[in-house]
Formats: C-alpha cells, structure tokens, sequence
C-alpha cells in the first residue's frame, strides 16, 4: 500500500455528479501518481474508484471524497467489502511504518556457476 498525499478540497463535481464521473476519477489518480494504492503499479485504463470502506457496509460513504481512491482492476476485484478495516493510506506514513529488511545471514548462499568445458 502506497501512502497517498490526498488533496484537502473534494473536487466540485462530486456533489453533482458522483464519484464516477471524470473530473473526480482525475483527481484521484492525479493525487496517487497514476498508481494502485495497494499494489503500487502504474494504471493506465485497467483502473476502477475503489472505495476504502465498501459500498456493501457503508452505503453512506459512496460519495464521501476521503475514502475514494484508485485501485487496478485486479486488486479492487480482489478487495470487494472484506477488507473495510484498512486504514486509510491517506492517514498514515506508510513510508514510514513498513521497513524492508534482508536477513543475509538467513539467506541460503548460491551454489557457484558451472565453468565451460574447454574444447580439447
């Protein structure tokens, strides 16, 4: 998951128009770099609004500009409504939080490349 720098001000559109119409599509994928907030890949047209907190469970937040966000077609068909307590990747400094890490002394060692046969 992608930390995302949310513009403060919902797009005008959104009150009129709902979440589904250009303007506020735009927007979003403007603030999220044109990337998946889960996955992190680059979105071209495979990209669907995936709401934070499901339509299914929280019908009154269809529309409400802080739990919009882009999701790839893939992620947001495999996310659906059983994962509405994700926090919000516009509330924390998920940059921050996740470390990577290599335990080199766990890591199995490569067994060294065969040489060629020399031609007699």
């Amino acid at each position: 998951m992608i930390q995302v720098y949310k513009r403060k001000k919902a797009p005008e559109e959104l009150a009129s128009k709902g979440y589904k119409c250009d303007e506020v599509k735009e927007a979003i994928l403007k603030d999220q770099h044109d990337k998946c907030y889960l996955c992190e890949r680059k979105m071209t047209t495979d990209y669907q609004v995936e709401h934070l907190a499901s339509q299914k469970h929280y019908a009154n937040l269809t529309d409400e500009w802080n739990n919009l966000f882009m999701a790839c077609n893939y992620c947001n068909d495999r996310k659906k409504h059983y994962y509405d307590d994700l926090p919000s990747p516009a509330s924390l400094p998920f940059e921050e939080l996740i470390l990577h890490t290599v335990d080199e002394e766990k890591q199995k060692r490569r067994s060294p490349t065969k040489k060629p046969m020399m031609n007699a």
